[in-house]
């Protein structure tokens, strides 16, 4: 999967091509996955795993700019309403670390740039699609945390989870 990912990224033929190349295995990878659920666990978890990273690899390569990050949000919350609906923890576990991801990559990419950029320019203008993206990042985590939580409470019974959905609900903050 690192070697089809560094492959696409850096290969120069047709670079429009990536996402949909991306898009079709994380499909494939994912119909495999659950092809495999009822017979084998640990194929089942690493097929959807893979699955996971190609498709949200493949958003990049499509979408430029702030949008990409909200897409990102998205498919992290597909991911948990579909672990909670399908009884999955591996999908809730997945949809929790791109979410986090997510808001790391707004932090350090976009956010941290401007702060430093507006300490030195201050201007009244806003930046209302970093502001969108923030604003869905903070409620994904306050769902993550206190909504999914409140409806399914077997969610906060693994400890490792629940630690996570602690930093999610600060993160909300």
């Amino acid at each position: 999967s690192c070697g089809v990912l560094g492959l696409l990224k850096y290969q120069s033929a047709h670079p429009e091509w990536a996402f949909w190349a991306l898009a079709a295995m994380g499909a494939v990878e994912l119909a495999l996955a659950f092809w495999m659920r009822s017979r084998r666990r640990q194929a089942f978890v690493m097929l959807s795993t893979i699955a996971t990273v190609l498709l949200v690899s493949a958003v990049p390569f499509k979408f430029h700019g702030v949008s990409w990050p909200v897409l990102w949000l998205v498919e992290a919350q597909v991911l948990a309403v579909c672990g909670l609906r399908l009884g999955e923890p591996v999908f809730r576990r997945l949809g929790l670390l791109a979410g986090v991801v997510t808001g790391g990559v707004q932090a350090f990419h976009d956010v941290a740039p401007l702060l430093l950029f507006r300490l030195d320019y201050p201007d009244p203008g806003g930046h209302l699609w970093l502001t969108i993206a923030l604003g869905l990042a903070a409620i994904l985590y306050w769902v993550h945390a206190e909504v999914y939580t409140r409806r399914w409470p077997e969610i906060a019974k693994d400890e490792r989870e629940a630690f996570a959905l602690r930093i999610t609900s600060w993160l909300g903050m």
